[in-house]
């Protein structure tokens, strides 16, 4: 569903909402979590991790209490309740796999089901308007993240989208499953959320990016556009410039040699009107922030050739 992400996913795995993979035939099931009598520590400690998978638990922040859902993922499956209440909420992402997956969150508009999130995970067109991306999460093997975001009630699908370079996406590999969320139960303002230490805004077609420096931080994402938006942050190796960057990507990573940036990238993508909040830990340097999807009100050129990339300084 992404066009341009296909492009580069040799280069960054990147973890994209609803990535432009070409799959063959449906998701297979949900890998079921095997039981090992013999190693009884083993057992316990999953144990305990499925349990908090499916507790809300909560945080408290300086007027108010944030809840907090989490999920795992195990075994190619996630791991978590089917169910929880709508409102400000810490969503937190425990990978127990070796491999980097995702955690999307997605709501489904306008009456839509499974059947037609199956339909346009394997489309190159922009997301459809009936799809709100309400946060994500991405880890590596053994690592966690959360983000937080306000939840609409409704019916949402999570999802990852990571892998896919050589074999099945991980939503054709059982990280796929549908979501309940319900009223609120704790009403909590935006303005009872922990202060972020920086912004960055998603609009049509630039970032603008306030506040951003070297080390731990919260940032507030805000998508004010009219259409979907990410925002992916590569951190450009020493010497290496945008010019770098753009050839490379240009050359769809034939260029001979290997890329200009370290590491996996940050990603976070926001349908308009949505608002998260995610950490960042980044290393001074210098950065590349740019936007791949495609635009449906330019003949699906990407929002990068339309103005959206800047290169950002950290310090």
């Amino acid at each position: 569903m992404m066009l341009l992400v296909k492009k580069i996913a040799f280069v960054v795995s990147l973890v994209l909402m609803l990535t432009a993979v070409a799959c063959q035939g449906s998701p297979a099931a949900p890998a079921q979590q095997a039981e090992t009598g013999s190693d009884s520590a083993d057992v316990a400690a999953t144990a305990v991790v499925e349990k908090a998978a499916d507790t809300m638990a909560e945080t408290t922040t300086d007027s108010a209490v944030l809840p907090e859902v989490t999920f795992v993922a195990k075994d190619n499956a996630y791991q978590g309740p089917q169910s929880i209440p709508g409102g400000w909420t810490r969503v937190i992402f425990d990978n127990q796999d070796q491999a980097s997956h995702e955690l999307a969150m997605v709501q489904l508009l306008e009456g839509k089901t499974m059947d037609d999130v199956m339909g346009i995970l394997q489309s190159e067109d922009a997301p459809p308007s009936w799809v709100k991306i309400a946060g994500d999460a991405n880890a590596a093997g053994g690592q966690s993240s959360s983000f937080i975001s306000k939840l609409d009630p409704g019916n949402y699908v999570i999802l990852s989208t990571s892998g896919g370079e050589d074999g099945p996406p991980d939503f054709a590999q059982g990280l796929l499953r549908e979501l309940t969320v319900t009223e609120a139960t704790a009403e909590v303002p935006e303005s009872a959320l922990p202060q972020p230490d920086a912004t960055i805004e998603l609009v049509d077609y630039q970032f603008v990016v306030d506040g951003l420096k070297s080390g731990s931080q919260l940032v507030r994402y805000s998508n004010d556009g009219t259409e979907t938006h990410e925002a992916i942050m590569f951190r450009l190796q020493e010497g290496k410039t945008m010019d770098d960057f753009m050839a490379f990507i240009q050359a769809e990573g034939d260029s001979g040699g290997p890329p200009p940036f370290d590491g996996e990238p940050s990603v976070t993508i926001l349908s308009p009107g949505s608002v998260t909040y995610t950490t960042l830990d980044l290393e001074p340097g210098n950065y590349i922030l740019v936007c791949f999807l495609p635009s449906e009100s330019h003949d699906n050129t990407p929002h990068a050739m339309l103005g959206m990339i800047s290169e950002q300084t950290i310090e």
